[in-house]
């Protein structure tokens, strides 16, 4: 824990008077940090991936506020994608990933689809983007057996270290960064056969705990069932964005991830 850990977590908690000054330092821990963002490379982050995978046209900076738009993008509203709300990822930078090329091509195939988020390991970025995304046999709300791809609407949710583990990495001058990966994703809408309810948080605190205020909780986990004997799923999920957040603490004692010590421990 950062020596000023404790005094964080008083401010999150609201046992300190200026909590919400506290709150509001905690942010700006990501939001400075993304304010030179166009300098970094993904290099600068551990992170091996071909250049020619990636489409900087595409990044993004999305910040807490309207306030100060020359840092960022912001929206207070969702917007509609595919009939579906996407709402701002605040404190994430997305990278773009080259799919289309151009905006036209993009719309006209995946205009229609939902955004959808994966949270993953830093290591397997690369082949999820050479790849795509690989089945899994098992989890919840399927047969053991059965092979299918879990995606969720809340970028907060898949930030979970169960799915976006972090990673730290110490700068030139000794700071101390944490960092975490989340890829931003189109699903087509007839593809996703089950929406479920949440199962990370803790059974006694399921009634009391919000993961995201713009979701409900018994609709964060969308099913993509696959195809016996295929691996990876790339027809109906396209991975057009890898979201990151850099934080100077740890992303646990951020206040989007306050609902974080009412989970499961692994």
């Amino acid at each position: 824990m950062p020596p000023y850990g404790k005094n964080v977590i008083e401010g999150l908690n609201g046992n300190a008077r200026d909590s919400a000054a506290r709150v509001e330092a905690v942010r700006q821990s990501c939001s400075s940090y993304n304010g030179q963002v166009e300098s970094i490379t993904l290099g600068d982050f551990e992170l091996s991936i071909d250049h020619k995978l990636m489409d900087p046209a595409w990044n993004r900076k999305y910040i807490w506020s309207p306030e100060d738009p020359e840092k960022g993008e912001y929206w207070k509203q969702s917007l509609n994608r595919g009939g579906r709300p996407y709402f701002c990822p605040s404190g994430w930078k997305r990278y773009g990933v080259k799919v289309a090329e151009n905006d036209k091509e993009f719309d006209a195939r995946w205009g229609n689809w939902y955004i959808a988020y994966h949270g993953t390991k830093s290591e397997y970025a690369t082949n999820i983007l050479t790849s795509g995304l690989r089945m899994s046999t098992t989890g919840c709300f399927y047969e053991k057996g059965v092979p299918r791809v879990y995606l969720s609407p809340s970028i907060e949710y898949c930030a979970h270290p169960r799915y976006a583990k972090p990673w730290i990495k110490t700068d030139e001058n000794g700071k101390i960064r944490w960092f975490q990966l989340v890829f931003q994703c189109r699903v087509n809408p007839d593809s996703i056969k089950k929406i479920q309810y949440e199962t990370l948080i803790n059974d006694k605190y399921k009634n009391s705990v919000t993961v995201d205020p713009n979701f409900d909780n018994n609709e964060l986990e969308w099913i993509i069932p696959g195809k016996e004997g295929v691996y990876y799923i790339k027809d109906d999920i396209i991975c057009y964005g890898i979201m990151m957040r850099i934080c100077d603490v740890d992303p646990k004692y951020l206040p989007a991830s306050k609902w974080w010590q009412y989970t499961f421990r692994d």
